[in-house]
């Protein structure tokens, strides 16, 4: 029988005062090696959802759902739980869909996002032509 009263990262992130979120946060940071773990991401999660002005990575200028997209190690595939719940047309390679009054694309064959003010906007660079980024 599982044990329904587990600790999970994010629970112990949020029993930390702040000083001492920021320096575990901080020495998670120095001593990873590789791909962020769970638990860095869960106090990371912590960081950007109660003191967003403490936090120095870019989920600070940008939403954090899409923070979390581009950080993920492999990226957002079209099998994703992202797109269970989330709504997008397709235009080619592009999955467009409006989110916070912003409209997002997402190119599948390259895992690049781009974002626009408006509609118009976005399906018109979606129907335009194919850019490889990585070139």
């Amino acid at each position: 029988m599982p044990d329904q009263h587990r600790i999970t990262p994010w629970d112990e992130a949020r029993d930390l005062t702040d000083t001492q979120l920021r320096e575990e946060v901080t020495r998670m940071a120095v001593a990873r090696r590789g791909p962020r773990k769970r638990r860095e991401l869960a106090f990371l999660d912590v960081l950007h959802q109660q003191h967003p002005e403490m936090c120095r990575c870019p989920a600070r200028y940008t939403p954090h759902w899409l923070h979390e997209r581009v950080e993920d190690p492999h990226g957002t595939p079209n099998r994703h739980l992202f797109w269970d719940d989330q709504p997008a047309e397709r235009i080619g390679p592009w999955k467009m869909f409006e989110r916070d009054g912003t409209w997002y694309l997402f190119e599948t064959l390259q895992n690049a996002w781009a974002h626009f003010p408006g509609r118009a906007e976005a399906a018109a660079h979606a129907a335009g032509p194919r850019v490889d980024i990585w070139a």
